[in-house]
Formats: C-alpha cells, structure tokens, sequence
C-alpha cells in the first residue's frame, strides 16, 4: 500500500510508523498494561485502513483522522 503525503508525493506506507504514535500515545496516558492496549488499538487502526483504503491510496490526514 502507498501514502500520499503532504508534499503530494507518494511513498510506501509504514505501518510501524502508526504502531509507534499509538504507543507514545498510551505510554504519556500512562496506562498500566499499555503494551497490550498499544496492540489492541493498533490492530483495530489497520484493520480500519485496510477496510477503508483497500483500493485508494489514502493521504496522510486520511489515516490521521481514523486513528
């Protein structure tokens, strides 16, 4: 899957980069189990993606506003 960026350019998807955001996110909320909460948001954040853009290439605002 691609990703339009900002700049319009189109770049691989990293979907690792999104793991990492929702993992700073729980961490800062300090939640006590936050590596299974990390887990679990994210596989509900892909599967939304994965659902939604299945044949688009979505821009960067596009998964902002899903997770």
């Amino acid at each position: 899957m691609h990703i339009k960026k900002r700049d319009s350019s189109i770049d691989q998807f990293d979907p690792i980069k999104i793991k990492e955001a929702i993992y700073s996110a729980v961490r800062a909320s300090h939640i006590e189990d936050y590596e299974a909460v990390t887990e679990e948001i994210y596989n509900e954040v892909k599967e939304k993606i994965s659902d939604k853009f299945n044949i688009n290439t979505p821009k960067i605002r596009d998964i902002e506003k899903i997770i």
